[in-house]
């Protein structure tokens, strides 16, 4: 599913705040850049030989212990982390995006896709005030299935047109191939 699609989804069904920022986000680890007001300890690259300790803003990687993958971020008030600042200024944030899920990486080294059933599971237990049991997970799956299954019929009822090759592919009689070939399925 694309980036853009999903972070849309977010703002439209979990809101933004009074600044029109989303609550929640999905962003690539290794676009993610803050300004900290901090005391940095600099060493010669690739060695353990301290150079010098500086207090100073620096712009810093968010995740530098999570490259090269996605992540599904909520927006925080910050009220004691003094070392971030506003990407726009150098005041303290108000704000900021925290980590609520790492999406990891695949054995090859490519990033896991980013699944927008496994958003909806996460936000559903992050926000659910009560824990569910594994059975009410359960049931309640199954009834977001069916509600699923309804919004897909009364979409092809709606949408689909009702002459015979868009009901046979609507009733699962017909096939259809690239080119605008068609099969027909037999029963026996």
């Amino acid at each position: 599913m694309d980036l853009h699609l999903i972070n849309a989804r977010l703002r439209d069904i979990y809101g933004t705040d009074l600044l029109k920022q989303p609550i929640y986000r999905v962003v690539w680890s290794d676009d993610q850049i803050e300004k900290r007001f901090s005391t940095f300890r600099d060493f010669l690259e690739g060695t353990d030989i301290f150079l010098r300790e500086v207090t100073e803003v620096r712009e810093c990687r968010k995740y530098r212990d999570y490259p090269k993958q996605y992540i599904l971020e909520k927006q925080f008030f910050n009220q004691h982390n003094k070392e971030i600042l506003a990407n726009d200024s150098f005041d303290f944030a108000r704000t900021t995006y925290e980590p609520v899920w790492a999406f990891g990486q695949e054995d090859n080294g490519l990033p896991k896709p980013v699944v927008w059933r496994a958003i909806e599971l996460i936000l559903m237990s992050i926000n659910n005030p009560k824990k569910l049991t594994p059975s009410q997970m359960s049931d309640s799956e199954f009834e977001q299935a069916k509600k699923d299954e309804l919004l897909f019929q009364d979409l092809l009822n709606k949408h689909v047109k009702n002459d015979s090759l868009h009901s046979a592919i609507k009733d699962g009689d017909t096939i259809m191939l690239g080119r605008g070939t068609t099969e027909a399925k037999s029963d026996g």
